[in-house]
This record gives C-alpha cells, sequence and structure tokens, in this order.
C-alpha cells in the first residue's frame, strides 16, 4: 500500500518539474520512462503500465493535485511576470534620474559660467558708465568754457578758440554716446531673456 502511494505522487512530481523546465521536454516520455523503471521489478508487462498509467490519471485525487499544480504554476507565473516588471519600471527610473542630474549638474554649470559672463559684463557697463560721465563732466566744463568765451566774444573782450569747440566734434560725441546707450539697452534685454529660459528649464526639471 504505501509503495502504490509513493507511485502516485512520482508522477505528479514528474509533471511539475517538467512544467517548470526542470526536467525532459517531453512529460509523456518522462511518464513512461519512470514507470517502466519503477514497475519493471514487479514484472509488469508494458501494456499494464500503460493501462496503470491512464488509471492513475482517471484518479480524482489525481485530477484535483493536477488542478492545485496548475493553479499554483500560473501564480508563480503571474508573480515572476509582475516582479520583472517592477524590476524594469525601477531602471527605468533610475536610468531617468540619473540623466535628469546629469542634465540638472551641466545646467548648473551652465549657470555658473553665465554668472561670470554677467559679472564681467556688469563691470564693463560700469566702467562704460563711468566714462560717460566723465565725458559728461568734460563737455559740461566745455560748455561753460564756450560761454564764458562766448559771453567774452560778444562783449568784445576776445575770439574765442575754435579748436575747443565744433560742431563736427559735437555731433561725433552725441551719435557715440546714442549707441552706447542703445548697446546698453540690448545688452540688459538678451540678460533678462537668457535668465528667463534658463529659470523656465529649472522649472521644468524641478516638476520631474
Amino acid at each position: 500500500m504505501k509503495a502504490r502511494s509513493v507511485l502516485l505522487l512520482f508522477p505528479f512530481i514528474m509533471y511539475f518539474a517538467h512544467r517548470t523546465d526542470g526536467c525532459q521536454p517531453s512529460l509523456e516520455a518522462t511518464e513512461m520512462q519512470w514507470l517502466e523503471e519503477e514497475l519493471a521489478d514487479w514484472e509488469v508487462a508494458a501494456h499494464g503500465i500503460e493501462k496503470y498509467r491512464n488509471a492513475l490519471r482517471d484518479n480524482p485525487r489525481f485530477r484535483s493535485l493536477k488542478s492545485e499544480m496548475n493553479k499554483l504554476f500560473e501564480t508563480l507565473l503571474k508573480e515572476l511576470v509582475e516582479k520583472r516588471r517592477q524590476q524594469d519600471a525601477i531602471r527605468k527610473h533610475e536610468s531617468l534620474r540619473d540623466e535628469l542630474l546629469k542634465k540638472l549638474e551641466n545646467t548648473l554649470l551652465r549657470l555658473e559660467k553665465e554668472k561670470k559672463l554677467l559679472a564681467q559684463l556688469e563691470t564693463l557697463r560700469q566702467k562704460e558708465l563711468k566714462r560717460q560721465k566723465e565725458e559728461k563732466d568734460e563737455e559740461d566744463q566745455r560748455g561753460n568754457l564756450f560761454s564764458i568765451q562766448v559771453h567774452k566774444f560778444f562783449s568784445g573782450g576776445m575770439w574765442f578758440n575754435s579748436e575747443d569747440f565744433s560742431i563736427e566734434k559735437w555731433k561725433e560725441r552725441m551719435a557715440k554716446n546714442k549707441f552706447v546707450r542703445e548697446y546698453e539697452r540690448q545688452l540688459d534685454s538678451e540678460v533678462k531673456k537668457d535668465l528667463e529660459r534658463q529659470l523656465a528649464q529649472l522649472a521644468q526639471l524641478a516638476q520631474l
């Protein structure tokens, strides 16, 4: 009786091993080989082995156990698929995170360079403003001198020196000052647009 109970369990073990890729490709061949080897000691004929196997498969306990094994196999397969899906999602998330961190690092480096450039431009702008102020003060002094000379001229005191004041030099200085002011406005506009673009990119990265 114990021997037959053991024989009843072996086909189930062979079936489970076959479904989990742990045995030969053919379940039928595996069962027949095992039955032939185990029943050889009992001197059972070949047709008796086939009859025994069919009777074993018709057993309700065998069918119930086979159904449970199929359910277990499907459950394990679903868990394996879900685990692999989660691992793929984790790898994609880590890859995206590394990519975003690299972009953020490059953005910070670019912002640092632009900050230094803006500092240099601000230094140049301050120098230009200082130069313009000095030129304006010089023009005011020349204007005062011109007024004094004109006053002396019309009062009969003296002729003014034409080299100290000329329409051409005055026009040249005015055109130069206008060009500098236009360049400053354009520079401020470009710097402002570039900063707004960098802030927008940082906001998008923060949302991700």
